[in-house]
């Protein structure tokens, strides 16, 4: 029974911490930007803390809780193989809004495709900083090839952050 709520504590404490550090970032673009950025208001704020629970809880089940046995073994590996699908995707997510510059995308589409874009990327760069301080916590060494990968995703998706607000301004709108 007390293993049961340790589990529920551990993952309690990895959704608060990613939420914690996805509020960070969300401050530390707007106070870049100014808070003059249409994506900068109160109400998506709390929407993409919301969203970003959701994610931090799915991410979390899926990848980074332990198996029934206990063994701790390949958390590591299995996380890694996640964040490689989600930085692909918002990789493959960028070409839409991008381009709507050449005019090949709708503008009213490319303008929230690229709302959800900056929400989603800078969600998963809390939840990946928070599963890289997850794991240092309990005491598995992130080493070699993963600790790339997990750098790379972090600045890979922290650009997309920085990429949609650019993009958003390069728009022509009507």
């Amino acid at each position: 029974m007390a293993s049961g709520n340790k589990e529920i504590y551990k993952g309690i404490y990895f959704v608060l911490l990613s939420t914690l550090l996805a509020g960070l970032f969300f401050l530390l673009f707007g106070l870049f930007y100014g808070y003059e950025h249409p994506f900068f208001n109160l109400t998506l704020f709390l929407v993409f803390l919301g969203a970003n629970l959701i994610l931090s809880a799915v991410v979390y089940t899926v990848s980074i809780r332990d198996d029934k046995n206990g063994r701790s073994m390949g958390i590591t590996v299995r996380f890694r193989n996640t964040l490689l699908m989600l930085v692909a995707a918002l990789l493959l997510s960028v070409l839409f809004p991008a381009s709507a510059i050449l005019g090949l995308y709708p503008l009213s589409m490319a303008m929230f495709h690229l709302l959800i874009l900056f929400c989603a990327s800078l969600s998963l760069s809390a939840v990946n900083l928070s599963a890289v301080v997850f794991l240092w916590r309990n005491g598995t060494v992130v080493k070699g090839f993963n600790r790339i990968v997990f750098a790379f995703a972090l600045i890979i998706s922290l650009g997309i952050s920085y990429t949609t607000l650019y993009l958003f301004g390069v728009l022509p709108v009507s």
